[in-house]
């Protein structure tokens, strides 16, 4: 079976959160004994292991042709095992991203690259394998699990 991370469901600022209220609760415990100090610890733990544990994943049983794209928390899975004929290939392909952010008086436009990755079935059944601004970084990592699989990789960036 192969495993491959698609990424974390939440965004890293959560992981900052739990770090900052983490640091205030130490901060509070030693300054000031109370519950206060103790109520952010735990706060903060929650907030971490719940942002450190939640993944996006895709395991592939290549013995028995399934596949199961699911969300994965502390051990439980969810989603459902699909089965397939063939793997084509994995793919990579690049898309222009825009985006306005509006204040009062300024509004600022932002344009980058962003890469997508793709697993391709016989069937024209795709899932997505993530996306990142790094360009190396995708091409990398689509070119291990394409070898894993004993695939074609094709860069269509």
């Amino acid at each position: 079976m192969i495993k491959f991370t698609i990424g974390r469901y939440l965004p890293l600022q959560f992981q900052y959160l739990g770090y900052l209220l983490a640091i205030i609760g130490i901060v509070l415990l030693f300054t000031d004994p109370g519950w206060g100090g103790l109520f952010l610890l735990f706060v903060a733990g929650l907030i971490l292991i719940i942002a450190l544990s939640t993944r996006y994943i895709i395991e592939i049983n290549i013995k028995n042709k399934t596949y199961r794209d699911h969300l994965w928390f502390m051990g439980y899975k969810t989603g459902k095992k699909q089965s397939y004929d063939n793997i084509d290939k994995v793919y990579m392909t690049a898309g222009r991203v825009t985006q306005t952010l509006n204040q009062r008086s300024i509004t600022q436009h932002l344009e980058h690259t962003e890469y997508n990755g793709f697993l391709r079935f016989s069937d024209d059944n795709k899932v997505h394998l993530g996306s990142l601004v790094n360009e190396n970084k995708m091409r990398r990592r689509l070119q291990k699990l394409a070898k894993s699989l004993g695939v074609d990789f094709d860069d269509l960036a």
